[in-house]
């Protein structure tokens, strides 16, 4: 796999996996008309951004504590995580190394 320089483009709806972009409006979807919703943003186009905005805020969270599991329990280094991104090292442990208040300590 290539490696490229510092973190991938933005992504696009071109550049996610159609499969993927379904679930991930399916999933806004069912969350949008929740009452805990309702207090996030109004009805409608903005509510279902706000959402996703939220659930891609907790989706990278979630990235970063898989990849520390993949560290710390399977023994994975910062290559083949950067390996397994298309980025260098230093750039998926800038991505996804986690804070000590992240780690619990």
């Amino acid at each position: 796999m290539s490696i490229s320089r510092g973190r991938p483009p933005k992504a696009d709806a071109s550049s996610i996996d159609p499969l993927i972009r379904a679930a991930a409006a399916d999933l806004l979807d069912s969350l949008a008309p929740t009452r805990r919703a309702a207090r996030v943003a109004p009805a409608g186009p903005l509510r279902r951004a706000v959402l996703a905005v939220r659930l891609a805020e907790a989706l990278e969270v979630l990235a970063a504590q898989a990849v520390d599991d993949a560290r710390t329990r399977d023994g994975q280094t910062w290559a083949e995580v950067g390996d397994a991104f298309g980025v260098r090292p230093q750039t998926a442990q800038a991505r996804f190394r986690l804070s000590p208040s992240e780690l619990g300590t």
